[in-house]
């Protein structure tokens, strides 16, 4: 499956700021963006979708 295209589309917002996120690793990213909503696809895999949606963020 990892020569296959996979694709990510991350819906983020710029108002938190944290380098901890439960499924996204990428530091590059996490410096500018904190994604809400992740949407991970495999192009063999038609009609299959894995998604990620934070729905509550508390630093308590």
């Amino acid at each position: 499956m990892n020569s296959k295209k996979q694709t990510k589309e991350l819906w983020v917002t710029e108002n938190i700021k944290s380098l901890y996120h439960p499924v996204l690793k990428y530091k590059t990213i996490l410096q500018k963006y904190y994604p809400l909503e992740i949407s991970e696809s495999i192009e063999e895999m038609n009609g299959i979708k894995k998604m990620y949606i934070i729905d509550k963020f508390d630093l308590k």
